[in-house]
């Protein structure tokens, strides 16, 4: 990612040998990619090294509702992620519907690790 874990949970940038303050994730730092079937980014999985708690009930979650306002809430779904049915729309997009988002690297085929399922 450009910058090194350190054991005391800091991060150093290699080339200067700093630990900065603050630290800023540019362009491929926010892409996704897929690791053993979940979508994540070098941000997110820093994140999870870092704060593991807040991580799982930030980002690993998958919420489906509405907020109207700041007042009312309607909660369809709140909890563990439907990888399976991300992974088969991701499949039918970027195999049979022409989709070119950056995501289509990791769904190259309808045979593919993350596809054959789908398509069989």
């Amino acid at each position: 990612y450009g910058v090194t874990l350190l054991p005391n949970m800091r991060l150093m940038a290699p080339e200067t040998g700093t630990t900065p303050t603050l630290v800023h994730f540019v362009s491929a730092g926010h892409w996704v990619f897929w690791n053993t079937g979940r979508a994540e980014s070098p941000l997110h999985t820093l994140f999870r090294r870092l704060y593991p708690a807040a991580c799982a009930e930030l980002l690993d979650r998958m919420w489906l509702g509405a907020t109207f306002s700041s007042t009312h809430d309607i909660v369809a779904y709140d909890g563990e992620p439907f990888w399976g049915v991300v992974r088969a729309v991701l499949c039918l997009q970027c195999n049979f519907l022409g989709s070119k988002q950056r995501e289509c690297e990791s769904f190259v085929g309808p045979f593919c690790q993350y596809c054959w399922h789908v398509t069989l």
